[in-house]
């Protein structure tokens, strides 16, 4: 019986640790997705491998004007782009997906033969990588039960 109640306590403290850990991994994703949201209607500089930002055609700008949307604010318009981009964590805690539901973020992210990139969220992994790192590991450690 001695080593049941020992069995049921490393389960329980398992049970425990992953939900330290499923805490991490939601407030970084969540992080994330603020962080990206912010990125919307402001112009990027070039981070990491990926470009600034390049200014919108006027043409562009005359349309945004003409139908009361907020110029000089590449990507928002009306805000649905701004407000599809979400974030899910696993079932189990241990990762999560940042992203957007509006289909024409792929085309912003990536560009066309159209449309110039102008990415979101492979800038945004480079500049949070090292934060993203310390909370992970966080995350890790507590997922552990050590002390740090």
């Amino acid at each position: 019986m001695g080593d049941t109640l020992n069995v049921g306590q490393a389960i329980a403290g398992l049970v425990l640790r992953q939900s330290a850990t499923r805490g991490i991994v939601e407030e970084v994703a969540a992080h994330l997705k603020e962080r990206a949201r912010d990125k919307i209607g402001h112009y990027q500089s070039a981070t990491g491998p990926f470009e600034a930002w390049p200014a919108l055609a006027e043409s562009t700008e005359r349309e945004k004007a003409r139908l009361g949307y907020p110029t000089g604010s590449p990507l928002l318009r009306s805000g649905g782009t701004r407000d599809s981009i979400g974030y899910s964590v696993d079932g189990d805690g241990m990762g999560a997906t940042v992203g957007a539901t509006d289909p024409n973020m792929a085309t912003h992210e990536f560009g066309n033969g159209r449309v110039p990139a102008r990415p979101v969220f492979g800038p945004l992994i480079v500049e949070e990588r090292e934060a993203m790192e310390k909370a992970l590991l966080k995350g890790v450690v507590a997922g552990l039960g050590l002390k740090r």
